[in-house]
C-alpha cells in the first residue's frame, strides 16, 4: 500500500510535512513526499550541485531557483553567484578556443578556477544549512532509510513559475493513478477544488472510496496525542510488530471511507472525519481500555483477597512470610508458588486447606478470565490505534 503525500511547505517550517509522514508510517508500506520544498531541497539542489556537470551550466540553473525560492539568508550568497555568472560569462569564450592559450589567456583561466573553488564550497554550506534544519534533517534520515521517496517533477530548469507548476502536475498525475492512494495538506486540497470547481479536472472516471481512504486514515491517525513526541524508529517498529492488528486496521478503515459522501477537498469532509472519530473510534477505544482495566482488577484480584487479615485469620495462616510474599507480589501468579512453599500440606487445618484451595481456584478463573479479555482486546478492528496512541 502506498501514500503520495502532497504538502506545500516553506522551507523554514516542515512540521506539516513531518506530520502527514509519521500518520502515513503508521499505516503505508511505502510512501512518497510531492512536497515544492522537499523536491527542491532533497532532489533538485543536490543535482545542481554536482559539479561533475559543469561550474558554468550549474549557475544558470540555480540562479533562478534562487530568485523564486523563499529560502533564508539567500541575498548574499545570490549576489555573489550572479557577480560570478557575468564574469564567467565575459571571459569564458575567449578560454574556450582549441589551441595553446598564451600568458594571458592563462591568467584568466587561474582567475575563473579560483572563482569556482571560492564559490562552490559557499555552495555547500549553502546546501548543508537547508538539511541541517530540524525537519529538513529529519526527512534527509528518511529518504536514507527509506521510509520515504521524493517525487520527480522532472524539472531541468527551475523559475518563479517552474516548482508551482510541477507540483500541481504531481497533484493531478497522482490523482489519476492507480499505484498509489493520494494524501493532500489543506492548501493542496485548495488548489484540486478550484480545478474541480472550474471543471479543469475530470473526476468521474476515479472511485470515490479510493480518493477518500487515505484522507479517512489519515485523520484518525492523527488524533493521536503522541503522534508528533513519537521518533520514526518508534512508528515503525509499532508497525512492524503489528501486522495483524494493523490489517484489522485498514480494514475499518476501508468501511469507515465507504460511509464518508464527501471527498478530501470539499468543505464537509473534515466534519464527516470528526463524526466518524466519535461515533466509530471513540466508543471502540472506549471498549478496549475497560477490557483491559476489567482484567487489570482480575489479575489482583487474588492478591486483595489474601491480603484481607479476617480472611488469613480464619484461615489460621501465619502473617509474617504470608504477609511479605503477598505485598512484595505483583498479581496472584507470584503469590501461589509461595503459599504452596509456607508449609507442609500435613500441618494445614482444613480450614486453611479449604481456603487454599478456594484461593486457587480463584487464581485460575482470574487467569482465564484475563486470558479471553486480552483476545478480546486485541481482535478489536481500534486496537492498533490503541497500541499507537500508547507508544
Amino acid at each position: 500500500m502506498k501514500f503520495t503525500i502532497g504538502a506545500i511547505s516553506n522551507f523554514s517550517d516542515l512540521s506539516e510535512s513531518i506530520k502527514l509522514i509519521k500518520s502515513s508510517l503508521l499505516y503505508a508500506d511505502e510512501i512518497e513526499m510531492l512536497g515544492i520544498t522537499e523536491y527542491a531541497v532533497h532532489k533538485y539542489l543536490p543535482s545542481l550541485l554536482d559539479s561533475s556537470k559543469g561550474f558554468e551550466p550549474m549557475l544558470d540553473k540555480l540562479i533562478p531557483f534562487l530568485e523564486s525560492a523563499n529560502i533564508p539568508n539567500k541575498e548574499d550568497l545570490l549576489y555573489k553567484l550572479t557577480d560570478a555568472r557575468n564574469k564567467l560569462s565575459m571571459l569564458s569564450p575567449h578560454l574556450n578556443r582549441n589551441r595553446h592559450k598564451n600568458k594571458k589567456e592563462m591568467l584568466l583561466q587561474i582567475r575563473l578556477n579560483q572563482m569556482r573553488h571560492e564559490i562552490q564550497p559557499q555552495l555547500d554550506i549553502a546546501l548543508r544549512q537547508l538539511l541541517d534544519h530540524p525537519y529538513s534533517a529529519e526527512i534527509d534520515e528518511l529518504i536514507k532509510s527509506k521510509h520515504i521517496t521524493i517525487f520527480d517533477y522532472h524539472l531541468e530548469k527551475v523559475g518563479n513559475d517552474d516548482l508551482a507548476g510541477g507540483y500541481i502536475g504531481g497533484l493531478l498525475s497522482t490523482l489519476y493513478s492507480e499505484n498509489t492512494f493520494p494524501l493532500f495538506d489543506n492548501q493542496s486540497k485548495d488548489i484540486i477544488s478550484a480545478f474541480v470547481k472550474t471543471k479543469l479536472v475530470d473526476l468521474r472516471n476515479l472511485s470515490p472510496e479510493y480518493l477518500r481512504h487515505a484522507g479517512v486514515a489519515s485523520s484518525i491517525l492523527i488524533t493521536l496525542p503522541t503522534l508528533e513526541s513519537a521518533s520514526i524508529d518508534e512508528l515503525v517498529s509499532l508497525k512492524e510488530e503489528n501486522q495483524i492488528p494493523l490489517s484489522r486496521f485498514r480494514s475499518a478503515v476501508y468501511g469507515y471511507s465507504e460511509k464518508i459522501g464527501s471527498l478530501p477537498w470539499d468543505d464537509d469532509f473534515q466534519f464527516e472525519c470528526l463524526k466518524l472519530y466519535n461515533t466509530e473510534v471513540v466508543p471502540a477505544i472506549t471498549e478496549i481500555n475497560e477490557i483491559l482495566t476489567d482484567t487489570s482488577i482480575l489479575k489482583n484480584l487474588g492478591k486483595k483477597v489474601l491480603s484481607d487479615e479476617e480472611f488469613r485469620k480464619a484461615a489460621g495462616w501465619s502473617v509474617g512470610g504470608l504477609t511479605a510474599a503477598i505485598t512484595s507480589s505483583s498479581g496472584f501468579a507470584g503469590v501461589i508458588p509461595q503459599i504452596f512453599g509456607l508449609a507442609s500440606w500435613a500441618a494445614l487445618s482444613g480450614a486453611a486447606a479449604k481456603s487454599l484451595i478456594k484461593a486457587a481456584e480463584l487464581y485460575i478463573k482470574a487467569r482465564d478470565e484475563t486470558a479471553e479479555a486480552k483476545k478480546a482486546a486485541k481482535s478489536n478492528v481500534m486496537y492498533y490505534y490503541h497500541l499507537a496512541s500508547n507508544l
